[in-house]
């Protein structure tokens, strides 16, 4: 579970190195769907605080590169 939340991370690190607004958002988007379905997938295992806290921190940090992916993530959110 880790290491599947780790390459989605390193994946979404790597699209974001440079400075905001020249990141791909539309391959941003797909990663942040993929961890999504991630946080889906493992939900009963994290637990609810869990998921909310990992789905809250990836927000945080997509959020200068990516609005769209920020909603997204808070529309998972309100499923908590």
């Amino acid at each position: 579970m880790n290491a599947e939340f780790a390459q989605i991370d390193l994946e979404i690190s790597n699209w974001t190195m440079g400075s905001p607004g020249y990141a791909d958002q539309n391959g941003l988007e797909q990663l942040t769907r993929r961890y999504v379905k991630t946080t889906r997938k493992y939900r009963d295992d994290l637990g609810n605080r869990e998921a909310k806290r990992r789905l809250t921190v990836e927000a945080s940090q997509l959020a200068p590169w990516c609005p769209p992916c920020v909603g997204i993530l808070r529309q998972e959110l309100e499923s908590y």
